[in-house]
């Protein structure tokens, strides 16, 4: 169903407008931001993927660096708890 066809309140309609137009704004931005941060000269196999495939590719590689350091700081609390058992 589009809005212009349904009885709404024109400031809604305007509201939803510049969402979009912002939407637009933060999507050139992030291009931009992405150009600057030459991805393209550190991984030259992302040439041409798309940005945000490549936002998920990094926000992934993120989260597993730090799982792994949560991981090893358990693993040496662990360490710490056996030595101070005698172990």
């Amino acid at each position: 169903v589009e809005l212009s066809k349904v009885d709404v309140p024109k400031e809604l309609l305007k509201l939803l407008s510049n969402l979009q137009q912002m939407k637009e704004e933060f999507k050139e931005w992030s291009e931009a931001l992405y150009s600057l941060l030459n991805i393209h000269d550190s991984f030259p196999k992302l040439v041409g993927v798309d940005l945000e495939f490549v936002w998920t590719l990094l926000m992934a590689r993120d989260l597993k660096m730090n799982i792994c350091k949560q991981a090893i700081g358990s693993f040496l609390e662990w360490d710490k708890l056996d030595q101070a058992a005698g172990g």
